[in-house]
């Protein structure tokens, strides 16, 4: 019995769908016991989790919802599944306010409009993940792996991409205002007509990306790295540049290109 199983099947010991911590005392240790044996019995082939009273989750399949409509779904705010293997699992819908992934392994999950406002994804493996139509924002991904990411119409409105991986992620149309990008790697990402006012990439690599019809308005892009990245109709005005900018012809951002795109140098 994986970890995982182990703890999802806490959300039926007298939870239901209501908000909740875990608190893993002594008393709930003898609770983890009864349910294991009740999981195990109910679900021989281990490949599913029962995460509310009728709600169960497959892995790489819908959620089954008894006779409710498919808009019902489970209630994870506050839960910590960090550290846990639930690749290819379907949270589509889910509320997942706080969730705490860190250092899980979600490759190939599915989190299309889940809300996971406020969660914390720090060095999760996300690679081929869904999270089209979701919100992200005010996310901690600090050095998750996020490549092939599908993040269709997202919002990630303040959150927080250090050092993360998004090679040939789909950012579009994105809302990212005040984004922090520092370090991250965004190699041939789709980021047409994303919102970026405010964003910070500092030291964020941009090589071949995407950013037509960009809203890049006041981003910082001091250090940042645009070598060959697409920026036809973006939207410049305002954003903070520097001698060490790298600009799209793999040349050092000067002054004078500067004011002539209306950005503002930074010395």
């Amino acid at each position: 019995m994986k970890k995982g199983v182990l703890l999802l099947v806490l959300f039926v010991w007298g939870v239901g769908m209501k908000p909740f911590s875990f608190d893993f005392g002594i008393s709930k240790l003898k609770s983890l016991i009864i349910a294991k044996k009740v999981f195990e019995n109910a679900h021989s082939d281990k490949k599913s989790v029962a995460v509310g009273k009728d709600i169960i989750i497959r892995k790489g399949a819908e959620p089954t919802v008894g006779a409710a409509p498919k808009t019902s779904y489970p209630n994870f705010t506050g839960a910590s599944l960090k550290g846990l293997d639930l690749s290819g699992y379907n949270f589509e819908g889910a509320m997942l306010q706080n969730f705490n992934l860190n250092r899980s392994n979600i490759s190939g999950a599915n989190f299309k409009y889940a809300n996971l406002r406020g969660s914390f994804f720090s060095k999760a493996d996300c690679e081929a993940c869904n999270m089209s139509k979701t919100n992200l924002s005010n996310t901690n991904f600090w050095k998750a792996n996020m490549q092939n990411v599908n993040m269709t119409g997202a919002i990630l409105d303040g959150s927080f991409f250090w050092e993360v991986n998004l090679s040939k992620s789909i950012l579009y149309p994105v809302s990212a205002l005040g984004a922090q990008f520092h370090r991250a790697f965004l190699y041939e990402v789709d980021a047409r007509g994303a919102n970026f006012q405010g964003a910070i990439f500092k030291n964020a690599f941009l090589w071949l990306a995407n950013l037509e019809q960009a809203d890049l308005r006041g981003a910082n892009l001091c250090m940042a790295d645009l070598q060959n990245a697409k920026i036809s109709g973006a939207k410049l005005k305002g954003a903070l540049v520097c001698k060490n900018t790298i600009w799209i012809d793999g040349e050092p951002m000067t002054e004078k290109l500067a004011n002539k795109k209306n950005m503002v140098w930074v010395s």
